[in-house]
């Protein structure tokens, strides 16, 4: 829909995402304004980070792990908004826990609890927008081991580490060349340095943690997760076989 005075568009996409456009009258042209985004299923499970709160985890049956956390600007009110959606999965999530500042494990109908480091591109938007020394942040994590991003292959559940700019850029050093009538999956990653919280397309495309482990054992459906406060016991419960 358009607004009372035609400079401005809202619109939802097929999973109830909203995308707000604007005209500049100077650059004529209409760009993307920071809106409201969050889940459209119920959430299960929501956790803090380790260290001062600075972020939110939750997941949800809409098979997503969406991250919250404050932008904070100097032109505008504080306001918490989506700035990283972890994970995008193919079964829905009933829980979640955090092992340390950037690494959390999820568990769901699946069966499989599954490990997810944060990539360096998400520690520096979340220093930018957040107003944290990245200085800080790059000393408490080996920064030189951590992927700049992940993206997720066609047809698989795991997000990849990249090391590289992106997949393209990895293609090309391979030397291989798209056919005409390939198209490669949507979440192809991308480095971008964000001054505002993401859109939907960037939360999909370029938000995404790499998988770094799965942890097998339960044969019915996982719903609970919890790790001691120095991280190296995880504790996990799913469905009994009778009531």
């Amino acid at each position: 829909m358009f607004g009372p005075r035609g400079d401005s568009i809202l619109a939802h996409g097929y999973q109830g995402a909203f995308h707000h456009w604007t005209y500049n009258q100077d650059k004529a042209n209409w760009q993307h304004v920071v809106t409201v985004s969050g889940h459209f299923d119920s959430v299960e499970d929501m956790v803090w980070d380790r260290r001062g709160g600075n972020f939110l985890l939750s997941c949800s049956l809409d098979e997503t792990v969406r991250l919250h956390a404050p932008w904070v600007s100097t032109t505008r009110e504080v306001l918490w908004y989506e700035i990283a959606r972890p994970q995008i999965h193919g079964y829905e999530l009933n829980c979640i826990a955090m092992v340390n500042r950037y690494q959390y494990t999820s568990g769901g109908n699946e069966k499989v609890v599954r490990v997810f480091d944060a990539p360096d591109n998400f520690v520096e938007n979340f220093c930018n927008l957040c107003a944290i020394d990245m200085q800080k942040e790059k000393t408490s994590q080996d920064s030189k081991t951590r992927p700049v991003g992940a993206s997720v292959p066609a047809l698989g559940l795991s997000n990849k580490a990249i090391f590289t700019g992106g997949v393209l850029d990895m293609m090309a050093d391979l030397e291989i060349k798209p056919g005409e009538n390939e198209q490669y999956a949507d979440n192809v990653f991308t480095n971008v340095t964000l001054t505002a919280p993401p859109s939907e397309e960037h939360l999909l495309q370029n938000t995404l943690w790499p998988e770094v482990q799965k942890l097998y054992g339960h044969g019915y459906e996982i719903f609970a997760l919890d790790c001691d406060p120095d991280g190296k016991i995880l504790a996990s419960a799913c469905k009994a076989t009778r009531d």
